[in-house]
C-alpha cells in the first residue's frame, strides 16, 4: 500500500501513503513495548534483590 504513492500520486493523494505508514509504525511501536514489557517481567538478570 505504500508503494501506491510512486510515480507522483502521493503529491495528489497524501493519505495513501500517510495512513499505511502510520499503521505500520503503530504495529511496530506496539510490538516493541509488548517486547520491553515482557522482557523486563522474565529477564532473570533484571531482578530486585
Amino acid at each position: 500500500m505504500i508503494a501506491e504513492g510512486e510515480g507522483g500520486r502521493m503529491e495528489d493523494y497524501p493519505f495513501i501513503v500517510i495512513v499505511p505508514g502510520i499503521c505500520l509504525f503503530l504495529t511496530v511501536f506496539s510490538f516493541n513495548l509488548l517486547g520491553e514489557k515482557v522482557q523486563s517481567r522474565w529477564d532473570p538478570r533484571s531482578a530486585k534483590l
